[in-house]
């Protein structure tokens, strides 16, 4: 499935991501994002970061390992805060806005920041 949407910085980006990716729409299930371990918590935040997902890999060819090189395009990992305090909660929500990517990193952006409250 690919997701087009604004990135932290105000720039259009498109991206692989699986079926699995969350989205806060008004019908949307929480209990996905607030189980397990996060049962209890009463926040979290949510944030995706896209990077280009290409490398090398081995494989064998002919009985011989070698390296073959293989370019995903852009993937959204989507990543998640969890807090039991809305303070806490709204500060990261603020900083994760404004989040910028770093030149050192296959990191091309960051996207989707969601503040996702638990009404359980």
């Amino acid at each position: 499935m690919v997701r087009s949407t604004i990135t932290t910085q105000g720039k259009a980006v498109s991206f692989s991501v699986d079926s699995h990716y969350y989205l806060p729409l008004p019908n949307a299930n929480k209990s996905i994002i607030f189980d397990g371990h996060f049962k209890d918590s009463k926040f979290c935040v949510a944030y995706t970061k896209v990077v280009h997902d290409c490398g090398y890999h081995d494989v064998m060819k002919w009985g011989t390992p070698s390296l073959e090189y293989y370019d995903n395009g852009n993937v959204g990992y989507q990543c998640f805060n969890y807090f039991n305090s809305k303070d806490e909660a709204l500060k990261d929500y603020n900083a994760r806005k404004k989040l910028t990517r770093k030149d050192f990193t296959k990191t091309i952006a960051y996207a989707d920041v969601f503040l996702i409250e638990n009404n359980n």
